[in-house]
């Protein structure tokens, strides 16, 4: 996608690319070879009986892909089953540029939640802003209801009660960091 967005490709791959699939799992799966490099391109090429092109030249290396799952028995439905539409591709690199901006508005949590935690949150578009309001209004409670289960039984950030419980005790003990308290 960096490399599209570099050479101003973007909007002809977009129009041609319905999406992006790690084949990885797929062959491992169909596979089962085990250990270290037992399913790089070239050893899966040489233990297959594939007749190889030059290795890391991208119209090779999809050749021999597609003569590697042919040989495997796997369906293209599986590859496609896996895919990340573009769309979707593009939302998550556009996720990914500004989580490292974003995520400092949590900062003041961060001793009490993990990274993940705190990117759970903000894809969950759950702002300090929200997270003070919920705690300062309906305490352990709000926060469960915030950070929890929603109405759809959906989690939105965890479902540990252990973690949710951290967070209240940690912002019970921080009054200070409300403004207006």
């Amino acid at each position: 996608m960096k490399a599209m967005k570099k050479t101003y490709m973007e909007k002809y791959f977009a129009s041609v690319l319905f999406g992006f699939s790690d084949t990885l799992p797929i062959i491992k799966n169909a596979n089962g070879f085990k250990g270290k490099g037992a399913n790089k391109l070239e050893t899966l090429v040489e233990n297959l009986g594939i007749e190889a092109g030059q290795a890391h030249n991208d119209i090779n290396d999809v050749i021999m892909l597609e003569k590697i799952l042919d040989k495997l028995n796997v369906p293209k439905s599986s590859v496609v089953n896996v895919c990340l539409k573009w769309s979707d591709a593009v939302k998550k690199q556009i996720f990914n540029e500004k989580l490292h901006t974003v995520i400092k508005s949590l900062d003041f949590i961060k001793e009490c939640t993990s990274y993940n935690i705190r990117k759970k949150m903000i894809e969950a578009d759950i702002t300090s802003n929200i997270i003070c309001d919920a705690y300062k209004y309906n305490g352990l409670e709000g926060l469960k209801s915030l950070l929890g289960k929603n109405e759809n039984n959906v989690v939105l950030v965890t479902k540990s009660s252990k973690v949710i419980e951290k967070i209240f005790k940690y912002l019970q003990n921080s009054k200070n960091i409300f403004s207006g308290t």
